[in-house]
């Protein structure tokens, strides 16, 4: 109900450190005494250090476990220097496909030849127990427990407890950082959570019948509708934010588009089949493209970390780079250097990227920096060859060491060996990313190619288009174009500048389009950057769709204060840059519950507060606030309070 025209709410509304003093001296009886304690501290921990595992982890905090399907094992390496610090054998799967589920402290591995389960307890290294599944069920974890859902049967079986009966047929599920379980029913259009077994919240997220796609970002659902193009953010308090993902990107794209399970930040990837990427950016609801040139290859989902998106090339073996922040392609990075599958995942801030079939695996630190893992070492088929046969120089070997291990005859290093790469690209590892062409001379003899890797990034009114130089070609400048024409009564961008030299240091040009109108009335264009030459203009695959809006950021300083029994002022800076602002607020009860009896009444309002008093006394209230645009909805900023 609104109640003026700029603000408007709706009533939905260890180490050891010694200190040495000059002047001061132990005596003997001191000093025997700290030297007695320091040498008992040594020896409980190379005797009894490895018997704390009830209440310490023997493997490092900052690793990952990864699969080894050849070995019929999972190891667990530490981050930070790539070596494999815990390994744990599992029986009877030795060549067969080991898929892994890590979330929190449950680690389960799924042997899906088999169709066998195996609990795996982290802590002490060893398999818990083992159980035989229906096909067709897939492993979902909370952080503390492991469940099977199956679709056919429509049920969510913990593994240590009994089956229960869902409302549909689940078709995802996903664990929250709030020890949450989140599974998505199409049928319904519904999200609904679990935990501890026990069904906690149903939200409805989209119409009966659409296509959903469940996620984790930054530690909380996220629902993406293929059939309406969008995403739905859901919050701990289970209220929930939709925004539009991308206007290009829709359809079968977006239904074959391959995305990171989870992501810790808060951009997510999402690579369609006509290998346009979108990057999602959550905080500002700002979906932006990319164009990158990459060859004819199979990739798996694409991950970020840090200022650089990774792209697992399952054709190659590798990972192609790109540096999103200089805006280039880095050298590709080799894991196996030939044809296999990659298991790519993000964990604690550390990119993993593993050949599952495969000795083979990598780590990459949030600048960069990666260490090349070896899971386990092969041994050698012993062959014993008769009288009259001729030596073999190929002794078999099983399972077979990937062409970049075996650089230089000598192999990498074995567990508990990491190596740290930058060095020179190993033989037999996956070339450059970028296609194979040959530069196209124009009748002057020059090389004219276009530019590359050209992305859309919308802001509050403009779109800035970057851009990487064409490798070979010498442009004398470039300049940026739009594929449409002006549509009626639509603003039609003007570029700044008009011309970029050929030499500047960043390869940027704005398009400005003033305000953003929002919805369908907001200008939408695709653009190209075009290489001018002497005698030619060269210009570059039109990037999809970019629209030029802003959603606002989240209300900052959120603060309540109590102005007597049952009444609240609700404060927060108003938004300095954001036109068009409105703000809505929705609150619920300490139990839960949304009462429509409880609402109270808003007594006053402007553009940076509000005042609602006949609340409940007594009565704990999350207040959620939304600031709203033509360019969308902001993040939401919340508070609880108590009602006096």
């Amino acid at each position: 109900m609104p109640l003026c025209a700029e603000t408007c709410f709706g009533q939905h509304v260890g180490g050891w450190h010694v200190a040495i003093r000059r002047g001061v001296r132990p005596d003997r009886t001191t000093t025997l005494g700290a030297l007695s304690v320091l040498t008992l501290y040594v020896l409980g921990m190379l005797f009894l250090g490895r018997g704390f595992t009830d209440t310490h982890y023997r493997n490092s905090e900052t690793g990952a476990w990864l699969s080894a399907s050849e070995g019929g094992l999972i190891v667990h390496v530490d981050g930070l220097t790539g070596r494999v610090d815990g390994q744990v054998g599992v029986p009877r799967s030795r060549g067969h496909e080991l898929r892994l589920s890590q979330f929190g402290h449950e680690v389960n591995a799924l042997d899906s030849t088999a169709s066998e389960l195996f609990r795996i307890d982290p802590i002490r290294e060893k398999i818990l127990a083992s159980q035989e599944i229906q096909r067709g069920s897939s492993v979902i974890s909370d952080g503390r427990n492991g469940y099977l859902i199956n679709q056919l049967s429509r049920s969510l079986q913990p593994l240590t407890g009994p089956t229960r009966v869902m409302e549909g047929a689940p078709r995802a599920g996903i664990g929250d950082d709030a020890g949450g379980l989140w599974v998505t029913i199409p049928a319904k259009g519904r999200a609904v959570a679990y935990r501890e077994g026990r069904q906690i919240k149903s939200i409805a997220v989209a119409a009966p019948g659409d296509l959903l796609v469940l996620r984790r970002i930054a530690g909380r659902p996220a629902v993406i509708n293929t059939t309406r193009s969008t995403v739905t953010i859901i919050s701990s308090s289970g209220l929930t934010r939709e925004l539009p993902l991308h206007p290009t990107i829709s359809g079968v794209l977006l239904a074959t588009a391959k995305s990171p399970e989870a992501v810790e930040g808060s951009v997510l990837p999402l690579l369609a089949s006509d290998k346009t990427i979108v990057l999602f950016d959550l905080r500002t609801g700002v979906p932006g493209s990319l164009q990158l040139s990459l060859p004819r290859h199979t990739f798996a989902a694409p991950q970020v970390v840090g200022q650089r998106l990774y792209l697992p090339d399952e054709s190659a073996g590798s990972l192609v780079v790109f540096n999103m922040s200089a805006h280039r392609m880095e050298p590709p990075v080799p894991i196996s250097g030939r044809p296999s599958r990659i298991e790519a995942f993000v964990k604690d801030g550390f990119l993993w990227a593993s050949d599952p079939d495969g000795p083979a695996a990598v780590v990459v630190e949030k600048d960069g920096r990666l260490h090349h893992i070896v899971k386990y070492r092969e041994r050698k088929a012993r062959t014993t060859p008769s009288p009259s046969a001729v030596p073999s120089s190929s002794a078999a070997a099983s399972p077979t060491l990937s062409p970049a291990a075996r650089q230089g005859g000598e192999g990498p290093p074995g567990p508990g060996q990491g190596s740290s790469t930058p060095g020179p690209r190993p033989s037999g590892t996956a070339p450059s990313p970028s296609p194979s062409r040959a530069p196209s001379p124009s009748p002057g003899g020059e090389n004219t190619l276009a530019p590359e890797n050209v992305q859309g990034t919308p802001g509050d009114g403009y779109v800035d288009i970057t851009f990487s130089p064409p490798k070979g070609g010498r442009p004398l400048a470039y300049e940026v174009t739009t594929l449409e024409e002006r549509p009626a009564r639509m603003p039609y961008p003007y570029m700044e500048p008009e011309r970029l030299p050929a030499d500047a240091q960043e390869l940027r040009i704005r398009a400005q389009l003033g305000i953003c109108h929002g919805g369908t009335h907001s200008p939408v264009y695709h653009y190209r950057a075009v290489a001018i030459y002497k005698q030619k203009k060269v210009a570059s695959a039109p990037t999809p769709l970019v629209r030029s809006c802003l959603p606002p950021g989240a209300p900052e300083r959120l603060t309540a204060t109590s102005l007597g029994t049952g009444t609240v002022r609700l404060d927060w800076y108003e938004q300095a840059n954001a036109r068009y602002v409105s703000y809505d607020l929705d609150y619920e009860g300490r139990d839960g519950s949304y009462d429509n009896e409880d609402w109270g009444e808003v007594e006053e309002s402007g553009p940076d507060h509000v005042v609602i008093r006949n609340l409940t006394p007594g009565r704990q209230y999350t207040f959620t606030l939304i600031a709203r645009t033509r360019g969308g909805d902001s993040p939401p900023a919340s508070i609880t309070w108590r009602a006096p």
